[in-house]
Protein backbone atom coordinates (compact mmCIF):
# COMPACT_ATOMS: atom_id res chain seq x y z
CA UNK A 1 0.00 0.00 0.00
CA UNK A 2 1.43 3.26 -0.85
CA UNK A 3 0.04 6.34 1.07
CA UNK A 4 1.06 9.93 2.26
CA UNK A 5 1.87 10.59 5.42
CA UNK A 6 2.42 13.48 7.04
CA UNK A 7 4.28 13.73 10.26
CA UNK A 8 3.86 16.79 12.82
CA UNK A 9 4.87 18.03 16.56
CA UNK A 10 2.36 17.84 19.09
CA UNK A 11 3.47 19.63 22.46
CA UNK A 12 6.31 17.11 22.64
CA UNK A 13 5.03 14.22 21.07
CA UNK A 14 5.67 13.55 17.19
CA UNK A 15 2.43 12.72 15.65
CA UNK A 16 1.43 11.69 12.06
CA UNK A 17 -1.52 11.31 9.84
CA UNK A 18 -2.71 9.72 6.35
CA UNK A 19 -2.90 12.91 3.83
CA UNK A 20 -4.18 10.60 0.78
CA UNK A 21 -3.68 6.49 0.10
CA UNK A 22 -2.66 6.48 -3.48
CA UNK A 23 -3.10 2.74 -4.01
CA UNK A 24 -3.00 -0.58 -3.33
CA UNK A 25 -1.18 -3.61 -4.43
CA UNK A 26 1.39 -6.93 -4.66
CA UNK A 27 2.81 -6.30 -8.55
CA UNK A 28 5.71 -4.78 -7.69
CA UNK A 29 5.58 -3.32 -11.08
CA UNK A 30 2.49 -1.50 -10.45
CA UNK A 31 3.93 -0.57 -6.65
CA UNK A 32 6.33 1.56 -8.20
CA UNK A 33 3.84 3.07 -10.25
CA UNK A 34 2.35 4.26 -7.15
CA UNK A 35 5.49 5.37 -5.56
CA UNK A 36 5.77 7.37 -9.04
CA UNK A 37 2.55 8.69 -8.94
CA UNK A 38 3.05 9.61 -5.08
CA UNK A 39 5.87 11.37 -5.81
CA UNK A 40 3.97 13.63 -8.19
CA UNK A 41 1.43 14.24 -6.01
CA UNK A 42 4.21 15.54 -3.27
CA UNK A 43 6.24 18.02 -5.95
CA UNK A 44 2.80 19.08 -7.15
CA UNK A 45 2.11 20.08 -3.40
CA UNK A 46 5.74 21.71 -2.76
CA UNK A 47 5.25 23.81 -5.58
CA UNK A 48 1.72 25.01 -4.79
CA UNK A 49 2.93 25.94 -1.35
CA UNK A 50 5.80 27.79 -2.72
CA UNK A 51 3.76 29.90 -5.17
CA UNK A 52 1.22 30.92 -2.81
CA UNK A 53 3.70 32.00 -0.35
CA UNK A 54 5.50 34.16 -2.94
CA UNK A 55 2.98 36.13 -2.71
CA UNK A 56 3.25 36.82 0.96
CA UNK A 57 5.79 38.69 2.81
CA UNK A 58 8.13 35.85 4.57
CA UNK A 59 6.52 36.53 7.96
CA UNK A 60 2.77 36.60 6.91
CA UNK A 61 3.55 32.95 5.15
CA UNK A 62 4.03 31.57 8.67
CA UNK A 63 1.22 32.87 10.44
CA UNK A 64 -1.46 30.49 11.95
CA UNK A 65 -5.01 31.33 12.64
CA UNK A 66 -5.74 31.07 16.27
CA UNK A 67 -8.71 32.93 16.28
CA UNK A 68 -11.73 34.69 14.16
CA UNK A 69 -14.93 36.93 14.70
CA UNK A 70 -17.91 37.34 13.56
CA UNK A 71 -18.92 40.19 11.69
CA UNK A 72 -20.97 39.66 9.17
CA UNK A 73 -24.01 38.81 11.81
CA UNK A 74 -23.45 42.47 13.02
CA UNK A 75 -23.72 44.08 9.80
CA UNK A 76 -26.81 42.72 8.85
CA UNK A 77 -28.59 43.33 11.92
CA UNK A 78 -26.67 46.70 12.37
CA UNK A 79 -28.66 48.28 9.64
CA UNK A 80 -31.83 47.46 11.06
CA UNK A 81 -31.06 48.58 13.96
CA UNK A 82 -29.80 52.04 12.58
CA UNK A 83 -33.07 52.09 10.73
CA UNK A 84 -35.19 51.29 13.60
CA UNK A 85 -34.05 54.41 15.25
CA UNK A 86 -32.58 52.47 18.23
CA UNK A 87 -28.99 54.01 18.51
CA UNK A 88 -29.66 56.77 20.87
CA UNK A 89 -32.20 54.36 23.47
CA UNK A 90 -30.39 55.68 26.15
CA UNK A 91 -29.73 59.20 26.61
CA UNK A 92 -29.28 60.27 30.31
CA UNK A 93 -26.25 59.84 32.74
CA UNK A 94 -22.44 59.44 31.81
CA UNK A 95 -21.36 58.41 28.11
CA UNK A 96 -24.72 57.54 26.65
CA UNK A 97 -22.57 56.46 23.15
CA UNK A 98 -20.61 53.65 24.94
CA UNK A 99 -24.08 52.69 26.63
CA UNK A 100 -25.81 52.26 23.73
CA UNK A 101 -23.34 50.34 21.91
CA UNK A 102 -22.98 47.77 24.57
CA UNK A 103 -27.09 47.42 24.87
CA UNK A 104 -26.91 46.78 20.62
CA UNK A 105 -24.64 44.54 21.07
CA UNK A 106 -25.97 42.43 24.14
CA UNK A 107 -29.49 42.53 21.91
CA UNK A 108 -27.27 40.68 18.75
CA UNK A 109 -26.30 38.54 21.24
CA UNK A 110 -28.65 37.36 22.17
CA UNK A 111 -30.08 37.03 19.15
CA UNK A 112 -27.05 35.10 18.08
CA UNK A 113 -27.41 32.46 20.98
CA UNK A 114 -29.52 33.32 24.32
CA UNK A 115 -27.37 32.95 26.99
CA UNK A 116 -26.84 34.49 30.60
CA UNK A 117 -25.09 37.97 31.33
CA UNK A 118 -21.70 36.40 31.81
CA UNK A 119 -22.18 33.81 28.93
CA UNK A 120 -22.83 36.90 27.09
CA UNK A 121 -20.01 38.52 27.92
CA UNK A 122 -17.83 35.35 26.91
CA UNK A 123 -19.72 35.44 23.64
CA UNK A 124 -19.01 38.98 22.64
CA UNK A 125 -15.55 38.58 23.54
CA UNK A 126 -14.89 35.26 21.50
CA UNK A 127 -17.27 35.38 18.54
CA UNK A 128 -17.44 39.02 18.14
CA UNK A 129 -14.22 40.74 19.59
CA UNK A 130 -16.41 43.24 21.65
CA UNK A 131 -14.80 42.71 25.20
CA UNK A 132 -17.53 43.91 27.91
CA UNK A 133 -17.25 42.92 31.56
CA UNK A 134 -20.03 41.96 33.57
CA UNK A 135 -20.24 44.95 35.69
CA UNK A 136 -20.84 47.13 32.89
CA UNK A 137 -23.16 44.95 31.91
CA UNK A 138 -25.21 45.68 34.99
CA UNK A 139 -24.32 49.47 35.25
CA UNK A 140 -26.14 49.94 31.38
CA UNK A 141 -29.37 47.34 32.82
CA UNK A 142 -29.50 49.62 35.83
CA UNK A 143 -29.95 52.56 33.09
CA UNK A 144 -31.97 50.36 30.89
CA UNK A 145 -34.64 49.94 34.00
CA UNK A 146 -34.33 53.41 34.94
CA UNK A 147 -35.66 54.78 31.24
CA UNK A 148 -37.83 51.51 30.58
CA UNK A 149 -41.20 53.93 29.78
CA UNK A 150 -39.61 56.20 27.30
CA UNK A 151 -37.59 53.02 25.89
CA UNK A 152 -40.96 51.75 25.46
CA UNK A 153 -42.72 54.66 23.42
CA UNK A 154 -39.80 55.17 21.65
CA UNK A 155 -39.61 51.14 20.06
CA UNK A 156 -43.67 52.16 19.51
CA UNK A 157 -43.56 55.03 17.55
CA UNK A 158 -40.71 53.78 15.66
CA UNK A 159 -42.74 50.54 14.82
CA UNK A 160 -45.83 52.45 14.04
CA UNK A 161 -43.83 55.02 11.85
CA UNK A 162 -42.00 51.75 9.95
CA UNK A 163 -45.92 50.04 9.61
CA UNK A 164 -47.63 52.53 7.79
CA UNK A 165 -49.81 52.76 10.96
CA UNK A 166 -51.31 49.22 12.55
CA UNK A 167 -54.19 48.23 10.79
CA UNK A 168 -54.87 45.10 12.93
CA UNK A 169 -52.92 44.57 16.40
CA UNK A 170 -52.83 40.65 17.49
CA UNK A 171 -53.09 39.59 21.40
CA UNK A 172 -52.02 36.44 22.90
CA UNK A 173 -50.46 35.45 26.53
CA UNK A 174 -48.42 32.92 28.23
CA UNK A 175 -47.01 31.84 31.02
CA UNK A 176 -43.07 31.71 31.88
CA UNK A 177 -42.32 29.37 34.42
CA UNK A 178 -39.41 28.89 37.26
CA UNK A 179 -37.78 26.38 38.81
CA UNK A 180 -38.71 27.27 42.00
CA UNK A 181 -41.51 26.38 44.48
CA UNK A 182 -41.10 29.81 46.25
CA UNK A 183 -44.04 32.17 45.43
CA UNK A 184 -43.32 35.49 45.63
CA UNK A 185 -45.31 38.61 45.01
CA UNK A 186 -44.86 38.22 40.75
CA UNK A 187 -43.81 34.07 40.83
CA UNK A 188 -46.50 32.46 41.86
CA UNK A 189 -48.46 29.47 40.87
CA UNK A 190 -51.34 29.23 38.29
CA UNK A 191 -52.01 27.27 35.59
CA UNK A 192 -49.05 26.44 33.61
CA UNK A 193 -49.11 25.98 29.50
CA UNK A 194 -46.02 24.26 29.55
CA UNK A 195 -47.63 21.50 32.47
CA UNK A 196 -45.07 22.64 35.33
CA UNK A 197 -47.81 23.17 37.52
CA UNK A 198 -45.42 22.12 40.51
CA UNK A 199 -43.28 24.99 39.54
CA UNK A 200 -43.78 28.64 40.26
CA UNK A 201 -44.59 31.08 37.02
CA UNK A 202 -45.55 34.29 35.76
CA UNK A 203 -48.20 35.71 33.17
CA UNK A 204 -46.95 37.93 29.96
CA UNK A 205 -49.06 39.50 27.75
CA UNK A 206 -47.89 40.88 24.39
CA UNK A 207 -49.60 43.33 21.72
CA UNK A 208 -48.06 42.78 18.38
CA UNK A 209 -48.68 43.96 14.79
CA UNK A 210 -49.45 41.89 11.97
CA UNK A 211 -45.57 40.59 11.46
CA UNK A 212 -45.14 40.11 15.01
CA UNK A 213 -43.62 42.90 16.24
CA UNK A 214 -43.95 43.25 20.13
CA UNK A 215 -45.77 46.51 20.27
CA UNK A 216 -46.40 46.27 24.59
CA UNK A 217 -46.30 44.24 26.82
CA UNK A 218 -46.75 43.74 30.63
CA UNK A 219 -46.41 41.44 33.29
CA UNK A 220 -48.66 39.96 36.17
CA UNK A 221 -48.43 37.53 38.60
CA UNK A 222 -48.59 33.89 37.92
CA UNK A 223 -52.31 33.20 39.15
CA UNK A 224 -53.59 35.82 36.93
CA UNK A 225 -56.32 34.59 34.46
CA UNK A 226 -55.91 35.64 31.09
CA UNK A 227 -58.71 37.53 30.24
CA UNK A 228 -57.97 39.94 32.92
CA UNK A 229 -54.84 40.73 31.02
CA UNK A 230 -56.38 42.28 28.00
CA UNK A 231 -58.02 45.73 29.31
CA UNK A 232 -54.35 45.94 31.22
CA UNK A 233 -52.54 46.33 28.01
CA UNK A 234 -54.94 47.95 25.80
CA UNK A 235 -55.24 50.77 28.18
CA UNK A 236 -51.14 50.96 28.30
CA UNK A 237 -51.58 51.46 23.83
CA UNK A 238 -54.42 53.98 24.47
CA UNK A 239 -53.50 55.87 27.01
CA UNK A 240 -49.88 55.81 27.00
CA UNK A 241 -49.12 55.41 23.18
CA UNK A 242 -52.05 57.69 21.87
CA UNK A 243 -53.96 54.98 19.66
CA UNK A 244 -56.93 55.85 18.33
CA UNK A 245 -57.37 53.10 16.20
CA UNK A 246 -57.73 49.40 17.22
CA UNK A 247 -58.52 46.34 15.75
CA UNK A 248 -58.03 43.87 17.96
CA UNK A 249 -57.31 39.67 16.79
CA UNK A 250 -57.04 37.36 19.54
CA UNK A 251 -58.24 33.69 20.70
CA UNK A 252 -61.87 33.68 21.44
CA UNK A 253 -61.23 32.99 25.10
CA UNK A 254 -59.70 36.32 25.48
CA UNK A 255 -63.05 37.71 24.64
CA UNK A 256 -65.18 37.94 27.43
CA UNK A 257 -67.96 39.16 28.58
CA UNK A 258 -66.01 42.26 31.01
CA UNK A 259 -63.48 42.83 27.23
CA UNK A 260 -66.91 43.64 25.48
CA UNK A 261 -67.79 45.86 27.88
CA UNK A 262 -64.13 47.20 27.72
CA UNK A 263 -64.40 47.59 24.16
CA UNK A 264 -67.46 49.62 24.16
CA UNK A 265 -66.42 51.95 26.43
CA UNK A 266 -62.99 52.51 24.23
CA UNK A 267 -65.99 54.26 21.61
CA UNK A 268 -67.14 56.44 24.02
CA UNK A 269 -63.63 58.05 24.73
CA UNK A 270 -62.87 58.47 20.89
CA UNK A 271 -60.70 55.27 20.18
CA UNK A 272 -62.57 53.22 17.23
CA UNK A 273 -62.04 50.00 18.57
CA UNK A 274 -63.29 47.10 16.38
CA UNK A 275 -62.44 43.14 17.34
CA UNK A 276 -62.85 39.93 15.31
CA UNK A 277 -64.27 37.20 17.53
CA UNK A 278 -65.32 33.42 16.72
CA UNK A 279 -68.68 31.63 17.89
CA UNK A 280 -70.40 28.48 17.17
CA UNK A 281 -72.82 28.79 14.46
CA UNK A 282 -75.32 26.87 16.55
CA UNK A 283 -75.02 29.42 19.47
CA UNK A 284 -76.46 32.33 16.89
CA UNK A 285 -79.31 33.70 16.78
CA UNK A 286 -81.94 32.49 13.88
CA UNK A 287 -82.14 36.26 12.37
CA UNK A 288 -77.98 36.05 12.36
CA UNK A 289 -77.77 32.69 11.11
CA UNK A 290 -80.03 33.25 8.56
CA UNK A 291 -77.84 36.62 7.45
CA UNK A 292 -74.85 34.42 7.22
CA UNK A 293 -76.35 31.61 4.89
CA UNK A 294 -77.53 34.54 2.57
CA UNK A 295 -74.44 36.25 2.36
CA UNK A 296 -72.64 32.50 1.59
CA UNK A 297 -74.91 31.91 -1.07
CA UNK A 298 -74.36 35.29 -2.02
CA UNK A 299 -70.65 34.34 -2.70
CA UNK A 300 -70.79 30.92 -4.14
CA UNK A 301 -73.38 32.42 -6.66
CA UNK A 302 -70.44 35.12 -7.69
CA UNK A 303 -67.71 32.95 -7.91
CA UNK A 304 -69.80 30.60 -10.57
CA UNK A 305 -70.69 33.51 -12.65
CA UNK A 306 -67.37 34.66 -12.92
CA UNK A 307 -66.31 31.25 -14.30
CA UNK A 308 -63.97 29.95 -11.18
CA UNK A 309 -63.21 26.06 -12.85
CA UNK A 310 -60.42 26.13 -14.35
CA UNK A 311 -59.47 22.72 -16.50
CA UNK A 312 -56.15 21.40 -15.93
CA UNK A 313 -54.64 18.38 -18.58
CA UNK A 314 -52.27 15.98 -18.20
CA UNK A 315 -50.72 14.20 -20.88
CA UNK A 316 -48.21 11.37 -21.32
CA UNK A 317 -46.81 9.88 -24.47
CA UNK A 318 -49.77 6.95 -24.00
CA UNK A 319 -51.97 8.71 -23.00
CA UNK A 320 -54.44 11.78 -21.82
CA UNK A 321 -56.36 12.38 -18.96
CA UNK A 322 -58.29 15.53 -18.15
CA UNK A 323 -59.96 16.91 -15.01
CA UNK A 324 -61.79 19.94 -14.17
CA UNK A 325 -60.92 21.33 -10.49
CA UNK A 326 -63.24 23.98 -8.86
CA UNK A 327 -61.91 26.33 -7.37
CA UNK A 328 -62.12 25.97 -3.30
CA UNK A 329 -65.02 27.42 -1.72
CA UNK A 330 -66.58 26.49 1.74
CA UNK A 331 -69.12 23.28 1.62
CA UNK A 332 -72.23 24.17 2.48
Amino acid sequence: MVRIVECFRDGEKVRSRIVKTVGQSKDSDRIAELRSAAENLLQGYEAAKKESASFLPEDLARFRGLSRFNHGFEDIFGESWRQLGFESLLQHGRKPKAQNELLKHLVFSRLFRPLSKLGSCRLLAERFNQPASHKQVLTMMDRLSRDEEEIRRTIFRSIHEKSSGLSILLFDVTTLCFESVYATELQNFGYSKDGKFSETQIVLAVLSDVHGLPLAYELFPGNTGETSTMQSVLNLAVGKYGLKNIRIAADRAMFSENNFCFLERLKEQGVHAEYVVSSPLRKLPRCLKERLFAFKRRCLRMQKESASYFRLEYGSVKNSVSSIIPCPFYKS
